[in-house]
């Protein structure tokens, strides 16, 4: 049974290969397409702040929207959210290593995770 799992396996890939490997005129190159999406990580010492945007009301609106709603499920509450809104309100600018240690109760990825997603929605800033 398992040498007919590897045949198997094997006939898939050499299936898929050539598919992938040839090229697609009708689909656009999407380093061209996304420019300006961002493609850096952030470290523990990348300075965040608060964007011009950020209130309470827009994180309210954008907790609504669905396009960016889709993480939800592996971010904090929203409540750990405003805390972060008010923690960074609180400073001029704060380290995300500072940000990390001040919600040490939430998993150090999900922190992470609400950073980029408070960056996306436009409520903090990020310098690398």
């Amino acid at each position: 049974a398992f040498i007919v799992v590897i045949a198997t396996f094997v006939c898939v890939v050499e299936l898929v290969m050539p598919m992938r490997l040839t090229a697609e005129p009708l689909r656009d190159d999407p380093f061209r397409m996304f420019p300006t999406y961002g493609t850096a990580t952030f470290a523990e010492n990348a300075s965040v702040r608060l964007a011009a945007a950020a209130g309470g009301e827009n994180l309210d609106f954008f907790a609504e929207v669905p396009i960016v709603t889709y993480p939800s499920q592996q971010l904090p509450a929203m409540e750990d959210r405003r805390a972060m809104l008010d923690f960074l309100g609180a400073k001029e600018t704060a380290a995300v290593g500072d940000v990390v240690r001040r919600f040490e109760q939430i998993p150090r990825h999900r922190v992470l995770l609400a950073l980029g997603w408070l960056a996306k929605v436009g409520l903090i800033e990020i310098e690398t």
